[in-house]
């Protein structure tokens, strides 16, 4: 059986400062060990290749953390290794995120050097109000000046921005947002604020130190953002990106459509598709944990799993009806079900021995039920086409969480 084209996700975890809306896996840390995370890179990238097989590597996505901290020739010595034990489909898509504080002229030169193909530039805001109030390194100033930079070397680059902040107005929004697109980025990103566990936000926040935005100003927010992008040819594709037509990032839709993708670096996830069953893995979250797995094992992962067919079609659902097209709706096809042309054959897991019942015979009642269900979601209004192609209406994305739980539940 020919392994599924593959992604590749590289998390370089050191921030120079923690952002306090943020509950990514990154590290503060006055001495980056940068040869030991080198190092620990190139040995994971190995260990996948020894236990699932050559690979037809379809993007890279060196991920953060702050990624622009890292040298040209670091990210030019991984591409190199990828490109040794590897195939390299002919239009990889190559990315690495950057903070609008941590990068300058040179480096974005050096980046494009090295093979980087594709610029994710965090902005995040353009008042200085709100940089501040983000915990952002950088001023406006910085980020126009990065956002300059990245179109002179990158004919493919995004910006992200983050809305719903408090005190926000929609036209201050709208503002930012035609200011953004005045640098003619290919590709943008705009994500909600939301509360997090485990952040400064959240402390904040539970002592009534920020007040968010109500649900409708939330809601009148995203469909108003929606309207302005399309009208620059840039309408969205999933529910937090926009893009112009040829310059959707191949790299998430793999993730949205339930692709593989091996993830290395500290605290990276994976999902593996490997004799017919997926595979989810995941590695130590802190760099001198992962560093020690690395050198020390056993296996890639210090955490991984083989997903029941109900968790494979939760997992399916969830991330492909983020996207404006949708998907496939899922089929059973024997014993197994077939998500987006791929067949997932039960697993050990799926049985209940309390119960003596097959996942299998779950999965047939659901997906049975689907074509009703999907009728029903039509009539409301929350779904466009027909079955068996699932497809949400934008007042459906903005109940994706409870869509996701009728149909699968």
């Amino acid at each position: 059986m020919t392994p599924p084209p593959t992604a590749i996700y590289i998390h370089y975890p050191y921030c120079l400062q923690k952002c306090p809306y943020c509950d990514f896996n990154s590290h503060v840390t006055q001495t980056i060990t940068n040869d030991q995370w080198l190092a620990g890179i190139l040995s994971q990238l190995n260990q996948c290749l020894a236990e699932y097989g050559p690979r037809t590597i379809t993007s890279i996505f060196f991920g953060g953390g702050t990624p622009s901290l890292m040298s040209g020739g670091m990210a030019q010595s991984i591409l190199n290794h990828i490109a040794k034990i590897a195939h390299i489909s002919n239009n990889i898509e190559i990315t690495a995120e950057a903070n609008s504080g941590a990068i300058d002229y040179e480096k974005f030169g050096a980046f494009k050097t090295a093979g980087i193909n594709r610029i994710s530039l965090g902005v995040q805001a353009l008042n200085d109000r709100d940089l501040k109030f983000l915990g952002r390194i950088h001023d406006t100033r910085a980020a126009l000046t990065a956002m300059d930079n990245a179109g002179k070397f990158f004919n493919n680059w995004s910006c992200d921005l983050i809305y719903a902040r408090p005190r926000q107005t929609i036209q201050q929004w709208l503002n930012e947002c035609q200011l953004a697109l005045q640098f003619a980025p290919k590709h943008i990103s705009l994500y909600q604020l939301t509360i997090e566990p485990g952040t400064d936000f959240h402390r904040q926040h539970r002592l009534g130190l920020i007040k968010m935005p109500s649900m409708g100003k939330q809601a009148k927010l995203f469909t108003e953002t929606r309207a302005l992008l399309a009208q620059h040819n840039m309408p969205d594709y999933e529910i937090s990106n926009h893009a112009l037509a040829g310059y959707e990032s191949r790299h998430n839709i793999t993730y949205w459509q339930s692709g593989d993708w091996w993830g290395v670096g500290p605290g990276a996830h994976s999902r593996i598709t490997h004799n017919g069953r997926r595979i989810t893995g995941e590695t130590p979250r802190t760099p001198a944990q992962w560093l020690h797995h690395c050198q020390n094992g056993p296996g890639i992962f210090n955490k991984h799993s083989i997903l029941t067919q109900t968790e494979v079609l939760e997992e399916y659902m969830m991330m492909g009806l983020r996207l404006t097209r949708g998907v496939p709706a899922p089929q059973m096809a024997g014993n197994g079900i077939l998500c987006n042309g791929q067949k997932y054959i039960p697993t050990a897991t799926d049985i209940n021995d309390d119960k003596n019942t097959d996942d299998s015979i779950n999965m047939a009642k659901i997906i049975g039920e689907l074509p009703e269900k999907y009728a029903i979601l039509y009539k409301k209004g929350l779904t466009i086409g027909q079955y068996p192609h699932l497809q949400l209406s934008q007042t459906g994305h903005l109940r994706l969480n409870a869509i996701i739980k009728f149909l699968v539940g």
